[in-house]
Order: C-alpha cells, then structure tokens, then sequence
C-alpha cells in the first residue's frame, strides 16, 4: 500500500523519476498498531537506490510503529527479483523489475508500476546522425540494427 501512495510518489518524483499517479492513489495511513516482521526486497539493481529512499519514507511515516520492521534487500537483477516472488510460496518476498513481466510470470504475479526512468542516447560529437526515430532507437537497442550506417 506504502510503495502506490502519494507519499510514496512524492518520494519518487523527487529523485528524478516520473511518477506513476492516479486518480484513486490516497496518502498512506501509518499502521494504528506495531509490526514487526522481515519484508524481503529482491531484484533490480536499478532499482535499489529508489527503495532505500522508499524504505526511509516508510520507516519516517510509520515512525515508532514500524520500527520493529526489518527490510532485507538484495539487489542481484530484476530476472532474480522476478524468480524470487515466483518461487515464494508464502507471498513474502517483493521482486523489484526494472522490466516488463514476460506473459508467463504476468499470469502467475501481481505487479504494478511505482516508477519509470530514461534511457538516454549518448553518441561521440564526431557521429554525423543528428535525428533518431524512436524506432530507429529500439532497433539499436534490440540489435536489429547493428551500425549507424543502417540508419
């Protein structure tokens, strides 16, 4: 509930990345009463620095009540993140994808946006091209395309 609140978004925006609102998002409601507990964070390395800041945010809205909360994060990639809330029998783990879910993990997870960032195109100044479709981009990044003489 934290990580698709305004407060959460606020958070996000803040750091550079381009928030994911809508229309039904609320501020998050700190817990009424104490929890404790391990909440397991596992994927993206991307990812990583803005769930720091998230976890910070947390800890700072739900103050004393959540201070018995112990996060465990481990960033290895978002291909373990996604294995890891696969293989999760208890619904414990949170995979952290820097990527879209392939069809086969979308039908056996819930997943939802917190996020997006940018990919920024960074050619040498001696490069000729100065105007770059947005598919002429994604066949360079696919490989479709392997030299600037394609294009």
């Amino acid at each position: 509930a934290y990580l698709q609140s305004t407060d959460a978004q606020t958070i996000i925006g803040a750091n550079g990345y381009v928030k994911q609102e809508n229309a039904g998002q609320t501020a998050y409601s700190a817990p009424a009463e104490a929890l404790s507990g391990t909440v397991a964070l596992r994927g993206s390395t991307s990812v990583e620095p803005l769930m720091n800041k998230l976890i910070g945010g947390y800890k700072a809205k739900g103050g004393a009540n959540v201070s018995n909360v112990v996060f465990d994060l481990d960033a290895q990639g978002s291909s373990a993140g996604i294995a890891a809330a696969k293989n999760d029998a208890n619904g414990n783990v949170i995979g952290m994808s820097s990527s879209g879910l392939k069809a086969a993990d979308a039908a056996v997870l819930d997943s939802f946006n917190i996020a997006l960032d940018a990919v920024a195109v960074i050619v040498n100044k001696s490069n000729k091209i100065t105007d770059l479709t947005i598919a002429q981009i994604f066949d360079i990044y696919t490989g479709a395309t392997t030299k600037f003489s394609e294009l």
